[in-house]
């Protein structure tokens, strides 16, 4: 009986730039312009809900402008 064993090379993973090319290729970014100290009230805002900045920001346009941003 003969065993054949094969040498395995070992990579290391990197989970960091696997998010990055996954979100290179299916995201999008929008920036928006806001008046000095605005920033903060959105930030605000969205952690009162229990959301991100960009979650808050697509749910307040799915819900008012009806606009579909589902995948």
């Amino acid at each position: 009986t003969t065993i054949l064993v094969r040498e395995v090379e070992w990579v290391a993973f990197d989970q960091n730039q696997y998010i990055n090319d996954w979100k290179r290729q299916n995201r999008e970014k929008i920036c928006a312009e806001l008046p000095k100290g605005k920033r903060q009230i959105v930030k605000d805002c969205a952690k009162e809900k229990g959301m991100s900045v960009s979650r808050f920001i697509i749910e307040a346009l799915e819900n008012y402008y009806k606009i579909d941003l589902s995948d």
